[in-house]
């Protein structure tokens, strides 16, 4: 499987990672990767995985 996250303006990768399956761990790790690589980031829009919204929280909320 492949885990991208993509700027929707300007259509460029930001970060991606081929994985066996789709985790959070995995998840946690691409989206981890775009916060540390952009500036700010206001919308966030998946493809409708639950494990998306659990993830970006953590990430960018500093959630346990």
């Amino acid at each position: 499987m492949f885990i991208g996250c993509i700027d929707i303006e300007t259509r460029f990768m930001i970060s991606s990672k081929y994985v066996y399956s789709r985790g959070n761990g995995e998840l946690k790790e691409v989206v981890k990767k775009a916060k540390e690589k952009t500036r700010q980031i206001n919308i966030v829009t998946t493809n409708g995985f639950p494990a998306y919204t659990h993830v970006v929280k953590k990430v960018f909320e500093g959630m346990p």
